[in-house]
Order: structure tokens, then C-alpha cells, then sequence
């Protein structure tokens, strides 16, 4: 019998459905989305007990659905286990993490299962205070640690949790420094201002000086991985001080690349809790660099969207659970102007956010948007009036590259305003009527690459003669694929 749950919001009901395993694996990651929507179950969170069962008899672990319940649900379940006195998977806890299951496995003594959770819980911060006052009430029972290791153990953590967070850096801006980095963004692209910088450096007793003024000079060669004297000096230099340099920010990013940078960071990947805590030090540091952030979450994006992400040339945001509300604050604040490169893809958002973007007045920089989806579910572009929006936007002189999903494409070509060199359109419906459209679209004449790709459960219904016609068209098209139909470079 197929497994059934009903969510509710406003009125209105969603039923889902399972049958298998595959079936079940896809319910509860649509659910999960739905309950972050605001949508809740219509049974009490005690008939979670059912619900888990059948869940188990199709095969599905508990870290695989514990997602896909409410908080009231998730205590009923984990009381249950503790009840049974089962033995919890750290994966389980890092999943959905409480207080009493954290105690439940320390008054179990769970070896490594403990120990791999201590590791993921300390990760969040919001975490570490009620870790040590567990660990705390168990050392203060006779039988809360058994022996001297266990002992050790949890005195060590306490330690390790209590220890002082690292303190934000912060960037001064009327310092010397502030403003020679300062006119190395305003001038990213001359040398001039990055060999002062290095200068002042020398001339503070600092050698990172001497590696910029080295990676100035293998620049070509490095970008090229070829190997000089210059290139073996540059790499020398790093490794020798950089990691002094970059200390102020260290703790809050978590890889920085300077290689290709001109002596500074080329590129930095950073979650988006450290990011929030020291933006304006790092980029003051990357200059017009890429910026990709990770472990993005709902109380992050206020602050994301009120820091400088326009000092950055490209800003990744790829797989991110965004939804409108987020792509609507972060495109719509003044502080992302001069971005050239945004990706969004494979995130959440719908119609509210491809249409901020399109009537976004901080945009004009932008050359690349990636808001295609390929692999994530969730709410698509469900219009062709909002494409038609985005492809007709004044708000984007300078958009050249656009990769998008949209559930259809009928009618949105003719009045296109973007000068496009580059589109690629994952869609569920494209017709040879779509082709002509697209070919006769005055704005799209210059296109040097396209491809159109069938989304989900879509289907392409175009054939390769109207696919070849749409090439001998396009007099600047490099390269062509359509999907099932035909690929031509």
C-alpha cells in the first residue's frame, strides 16, 4: 500500500505519494521544500511513528527522511529512539540536530557515533553552548563517563568548544592601507596601483610586498601554467608569505586562491556565515575576484545582500537553497552593482526572482547570468511572460551569456532586446515554431553558441532540417545543440 501525507497551508492541501524507495526518496525531498514554504502536515506529529515505519519497510534510512519533518515531528521520532534505546548515526544528528538526542548519545557512551557528531555539531556555532552543558552535566554525574578516557574526552571538547571564537577582521577605510587596496579595485585591471601597494608593504617590513611585485611579473606565464624563473620566484614567494598576509581572514574563508591574481586573491570560496562576519576585509583582499559562497542560509541573506558583492567580478551562488525572497533582496541591493558574472544555478527561486533581476537597476555591469537547473527540484519559471520579461530588460546592456530554465519558451524571442552571444535554454516544450522565432529575432542575430536542452520530462519536438536552417541564419553561430537532435561545433 503507497505510503500518503497530506500538507496544508492557507486553505489549500498537497497529497503525496510513494510506492518504492525511488518514489519515497523524491517525496520527502519535495516535502522538505514545501515545509520550508510554510505548508504542515494535517495528521499530529505522534503519527510520524506511523509514517516511519513505512518508510523503513521501503527501504529508507533515517538520515535519508529525517528532513522531511517538522520540528514536532522530529522530537516524537527522536524520543521514540531513545525510548527503544537505539544506537544514533552522527549523520542522523548532523542532519537534524537537538539537544536531547546530543545527551541521549553521551548517556550511551556511543564510541564513534559521539565523536563524529561532536565533530559536526561543532561546525555551527549555535551549537557549542548546549554541547558543553551536556558534556558538563555528564561529568558532574558519578556514571556520566565510565572511565578516565571517556573522561579526558569530554574535559578536552569542553575546552575546544569554550575556546574564543576568532573576532572579525576590521577594515578601516581611512587607513593607508585601506586605500591603496581601494585604488587597486578602483584600477583592477592596471599594475600600477598593485606595484605602490607592494612598495608600502616593503617599506612596512612586510615581504608579501616582494611576491606581488614577483606575481606582477609571471602573471602571463603562470596564467598559462608555464614554468620560468619568474613563475618559480612567484610560487616561491607565496608559499613563503602569504599565509601571513592572508591570516586576518583566514579563519572565515575556507580556500583562497592568488595564482593568476596579480598578488592578490584571484579567487575565494567562503561559507556564508564567515562571509557575513568579514566581507569587507576579504574584499578588500579580492578585488574583482570570484566569490563563490557555500552553506548559505535564510538569516545570512539579509547581511549578504548588504555587503560589497559588487567589489567582486563574479559571485557564485550555485546550489544554494534561494528562493525568490532571497534572489529579489540580494539583486535589488545597491551593494551588488558591478558584478559581471552571477550564478544561481540549481537553486530554488521562481518567477519573483528571474523577474527582480530583469527589473533590477543595479545589474548594468552584469555580461553572464547562470540561473540554469538541471538536477534541482523545485519551483521552475513558469511562465514564458517571465522569460519574455528578462529577455526584453533594459536593466541589462551588458548581458551577454544567459543559461536558464524555463517550463516554456512560446512567444518570448520576438521582442528581445539583449544582445546576446550565448544562450543556453533547458525547457519541457520547443517546437520548430520556437526555432523561427528565436532565428528571426533581430536582438539574437549576433549569437555565437546555443543550445537548447529538454528539462525533466519535457520533449523537444523540432527536427534537424529546421535546426540546420537556423544555423545558415545565424551567420556567427560557432557552435549548436539541440538535444536528441543534432550538435554541431
Amino acid at each position: 500500500m503507497p505510503i500518503k501525507r497530506v500538507l496544508e497551508r492557507d486553505g489549500k492541501q498537497l497529497t503525496f505519494t510513494a510506492a518504492n524507495r525511488a518514489e519515497a526518496v523524491v517525496m520527502v525531498k519535495e516535502i522538505r521544500a514545501k515545509l520550508r514554504q510554510g505548508w504542515v502536515p494535517t495528521t499530529p506529529a505522534k503519527a510520524v511513528l506511523a509514517l516511519e515505519k513505512a518508510l523503513d519497510k521501503l527501504g529508507l534510512w533515517q538520515m535519508e527522511w529525517i528532513t522531511g519533518l517538522t520540528d514536532a515531528e522530529v522530537e516524537v521520532a527522536y524520543a521514540n529512539q531513545i525510548k527503544r534505546k537505539e544506537l544514533v548515526s552522527e549523520y542522523v544528528l548532523a542532519r537534524r540536530p537537538t539537544r536531547a538526542l546530543f545527551a541521549y548519545m553521551i548517556k550511551g557512551h556511543q564510541g564513534l557515533h559521539l565523536k563524529g557528531a561532536m565533530k559536526v555539531l561543532a561546525k555551527n556555532p549555535e551549537h557549542k553552548q548546549w554541547m558543553i552543558e551536556g558534556l558538563g552535566a555528564a561529568l558532574a554525574q558519578k556514571n556520566g563517563f565510565d572511565n578516565e578516557d571517556a573522561r579526558a574526552f569530554a574535559q578536552r571538547w569542553i575546552k575546544l568548544l569554550g575556546a574564543a571564537a576568532p573576532v572579525a577582521p576590521k577594515h578601516e577605510t581611512g587607513t593607508t592601507e585601506a586605500k591603496l587596496l581601494a585604488a587597486i579595485a578602483d584600477a583592477p585591471e592596471a599594475n600600477q596601483p598593485r606595484e605602490v601597494y607592494a612598495d608600502w608593504l616593503i617599506d612596512q617590513g612586510n615581504p608579501f610586498g616582494e611576491y606581488i611585485h614577483a606575481a606582477i611579473a609571471a602573471h602571463p606565464d603562470r596564467e598559462a601554467f608555464t614554468t620560468t624563473e619568474k613563475t618559480k620566484l612567484a610560487d616561491k614567494l607565496e608559499k613563503k608569505h602569504a599565509k601571513a598576509w592572508l591570516a586576518p581572514i583566514k579563519p572565515f574563508a575556507r580556500s583562497t586562491i592568488l595564482r593568476g591574481g596579480r598578488g592578490l586573491i584571484r579567487a575565494v570560496a567562503t561559507e556564508g556565515e564567515g562571509f557575513v562576519k568579514a566581507a569587507a576585509a576579504i574584499s578588500a583582499r579580492a578585488p574583482r575576484a570570484d566569490l563563490v559562497l557555500t552553506g548559505v542560509k535564510k538569516k545570512h541573506i539579509a547581511a549578504i545582500a548588504a555587503a560589497p558583492l559588487g567589489a567582486f567580478a563574479r559571485v557564485v551562488l550555485a546550489q544554494q537553497r534561494l528562493d525568490d525572497a532571497d534572489v529579489v533582496a540580494i539583486v535589488s541591493s545597491p551593494t551588488f552593482a558591478g558584478v559581471q558574472e552571477l550564478d544561481i544555478s540549481e537553486a530554488h527561486f521562481g518567477d519573483a526572482g528571474i523577474l527582480a533581476i530583469a527589473a533590477s537597476p543595479h545589474l548594468a555591469a552584469l555580461r553572464v547570468l547562470d540561473a540554469s537547473r538541471r538536477y534541482a527540484r523545485g519551483p521552475a519559471i513558469a511562465t514564458a511572460a517571465t522569460l519574455a520579461a528578462l529577455l526584453s530588460s533594459n536593466r541589462l546592456p551588458a548581458l551577454r551569456e544567459l543559461k536558464i530554465f524555463a517550463a516554456a519558451v512560446s512567444g518570448v524571442f520576438a521582442k528581445s532586446t539583449l544582445q546576446l552571444q550565448a544562450l543556453e535554454i533547458s525547457t519541457q516544450d520547443f517546437t520548430n515554431a520556437d526555432m523561427a522565432e528565436l532565428v528571426g529575432a533581430k536582438a539574437l542575430a549576433n549569437l555565437e553558441h546555443l543550445s537548447i536542452r529538454c528539462a525533466h520530462t519535457g520533449k523537444l519536438e523540432v527536427d534537424k532540417k529546421t535546426v540546420l536552417a537556423a544555423k545558415a541564419k545565424l551567420k556567427k553561430l560557432q557552435s549548436l545543440h539541440v538535444e536528441g537532435v543534432v550538435t554541431l561545433d
